[in-house]
């Protein structure tokens, strides 16, 4: 019999935490932005991000989501 190392709970669900580190990472980047390089407020930075933070923000929320949906599915199959 196979014995597994730890047990998650099933109602753990990974695609919302990659969502919620997604979000998160989005505030702290934003944060990084406002404070150290003094771009502007923090809501001006989390509402409307430069170009070059946007598409680098989006990039790091893309692969959380990749990977959170693929430790999903691989979950949900054993």
């Amino acid at each position: 019999m196979k014995e597994k190392w730890f047990n998650i709970p099933k109602r753990l669900n990974f695609i919302q935490i990659a969502l919620l580190l997604g979000l998160i990472n989005w505030i702290a980047e934003a944060f990084r932005e406002a404070v150290v390089f003094g771009k502007g407020s923090l809501v001006k930075c989390i509402i409307t991000p430069s170009s070059e933070s946007l598409w680098m923000r989006l990039i790091v929320g893309g692969i959380l989501l990749f990977f959170g949906t693929i430790v999903q599915s691989l979950r949900e199959r054993s």
